[in-house]
Parts: C-alpha cells; structure tokens; sequence
C-alpha cells in the first residue's frame, strides 16, 4: 500500500462493479456501454507510444467484436456504442491530457500489465 498526494492505492484490491451483476451478458445495455467506454477508456489511459504499438490489435478486436455483435443480434447496440464514443472524443482527448501529465509510472511499467490475450481464446470463453 501506498500514499501519495492525497490518493491511497492498494494494489491488493479488488473492485466489483456493482451494476455489472443486474446487466446480462452481452444485453443491449452491457454491450452499449462496454463498447463506448472500451474507446474512452483506451484513448484518455494508454500512453501515445503505447498506442503505436497495440491500436492494430484494437482495431483487429474492434472488428472481430463487431462480426461476433452481429452474430448475436446486437449490430444496433454495437454501432451505436462506437457512434457515441467517437461523438465524445473530444471530451475524452481533453482528459487524456490531463491523465497522461499526471501518469506517474514508467510506460515500460504498463506495457508489462498489459494482458496478452489472444481473440480466440477470449472467444472461447464468451462461447461457454
């Protein structure tokens, strides 16, 4: 555990998203709002070089996500999600200026957290 300017951080924690347990898996609802916040997410957090090396990966994600959406019925949920996230990009750009100058790690730090997990395997696990 550590303190710093005011924040705790407790890397042992463990956060449960209260809302995710009354939203069914891939709901119009969970796939909205999986799929907008995906793109806010990525854009305010992931270091710019990072980004050069993990936006083919995403983009790869993004269009597998969008066949498997399809597949299930929810093409209407997907788009809009996507729609939406590019309509507040530039809400999300302005605070990926202030995270990025706050960022206090190393990006070779982050770039180890990162999970290297492959479509088909994530896939297989949707499928079960």
């Amino acid at each position: 555990m550590s303190v710093q300017a005011g924040a705790l951080n407790v890397s042992e924690s463990i956060m449960y998203h209260k809302a995710i347990a009354i939203i069914t898996c891939d709901s119009p609802t969970s796939v909205y709002y999986s799929h907008r916040n995906l793109e806010w997410v990525y854009i305010q957090n992931m270091p710019a070089r990072l980004i050069l090396k993990t936006i083919f990966p995403h983009i790869i994600y993004d269009m597998a996500a969008f066949l498997f959406f399809i597949a299930r019925g929810r093409t209407k949920d997907f788009i809009k999600a996507k729609w939406d996230a590019l309509k507040g990009l530039k809400k999300a750009l302005k605070k990926r200026k202030q995270i990025q100058k706050a960022m206090t790690v190393e990006v070779d730090y982050i770039w180890r957290l990162l999970e290297r997990e492959l479509f088909f395997t994530r896939l297989t696990r949707r499928l079960k």
